[in-house]
């Protein structure tokens, strides 16, 4: 998403912040966003719901998207200067959603600047493709999830010892298929509380498909709950101290799930890192890829799941020397 339009989205939240609303809605117009029927507008109303308003013709088809109570999708009309006007309002009631709706609308902004079709398809469309991470985002998520976090975001601040560019590589809030994708290569990270690990699951058939990168790797963390342990806003600052941009870590942690509004309590858990093992993803290495079927998946199979035993994955081990080369392989360009 272009940087200038979502400085351009948080510096109209905060105008409008300023502004009484007890009196009514107060909007804010984007003049370089047009469409044929007006300019875009940003509104926040004396609830404190933030909308995105896309003005459409009077007789332009909506249909309706409020299956998440954080993010929806309706039509809306309303008298301006005496003369009716239509609009797609994309609208966000829940404030703990912000950080994630600040990004929604970007993206709908910069693909409304790209696509000729009809705008209500546009936004719907866009809205869609951030379904899943809003489902993610709109609930705390669990011990098991907030643990996946927190080894994400430890291996994170291990990369971002050799460049504060590693933020911009971490793809697991995204949903992509490994946490951690550059040009040069890719790291999954699976979190477990046993100690030593003995399995990991695998969410997918692609996980470990290592021809899809110069190099594929796995990275097991044994996590234990450790009073004196690290906090996920301990590793925040390990991130951020190395360089790395703050707002931009921070809205890859509310895609994954934590929000700025959960961090209070989601500093109150520290763990240790028991265990941290990394193996080579390559010939040898126990797993299901799509080369695993000719030519794909079994009729009636859309996805596949399972779980690996380390046990048999001991010959792919790396040393911490073999590791650290390969982060730096990964961030080759970036590192100082």
């Amino acid at each position: 998403m272009s940087s200038s339009r979502r400085r351009t989205i948080e510096d109209s939240w905060d105008f409008l912040a300023t502004l009484d609303l007890s009196a009514g809605n107060q909007a804010r117009d984007i003049p370089e966003l047009q469409t044929p029927h007006g300019s875009v507008l940003l509104s926040q109303d004396s609830e404190g719901t933030r909308h995105v308003l896309v003005p459409i013709a009077a007789d332009e088809v909506v249909t309706p998207d409020t299956n998440s109570r954080g993010v929806q999708l309706v039509k809306t009309s309303f008298s301006d200067k005496g003369k009716r006007r239509h609009f797609v309002d994309i609208r966000c009631p829940e404030p703990r959603l912000h950080r994630v709706f600040n990004q929604i609308a970007a993206s709908m902004l910069d693909g409304l600047t790209a696509d000729e079709g009809p705008v209500a398809a546009t936004c719907a469309r866009i809205l869609a493709s951030w379904r899943a991470l809003l489902r993610r985002a709109s609930k705390p998520l669990s011990p098991s999830a907030l643990r996946g976090v927190f080894g994400e975001l430890w291996f994170l601040a291990q990369l971002a010892q050799h460049s504060a560019a590693a933020v911009d590589y971490w793809t697991g809030p995204d949903d992509a298929p490994q946490d951690f994708i550059s040009a040069h290569g890719a790291f999954e990270i699976k979190t477990t509380a046993r100690n030593p690990a003995r399995r990991v699951p695998i969410s997918s058939i692609d996980q470990l498909d290592d021809s899809l990168h110069p190099f594929s790797s796995l990275v097991v963390l044994s996590l234990v709950e450790d009073p004196k342990g690290t906090s996920v806003e301990g590793l925040i600052d390990v991130v951020v101290d190395a360089g790395a941009q703050r707002e931009r870590l921070l809205d890859q942690l509310a895609k994954a799930g934590v929000q700025e509004a959960d961090l209070a309590d989601v500093a109150k858990l520290r763990w240790r890192v028991a265990a941290c093992t990394a193996y080579r993803v390559s010939e040898g290495f126990p797993r299901v890829t799509p080369a695993s079927f000719s030519p794909s998946l079994p009729p009636g199979i859309h996805n596949l799941r399972y779980e690996i035993e380390l046990a048999a994955a001991g010959p792919c081990v790396l040393s911490d020397t073999e590791l650290s080369a390969l982060q730096r392989q990964f961030l080759a360009g970036d590192a100082p």
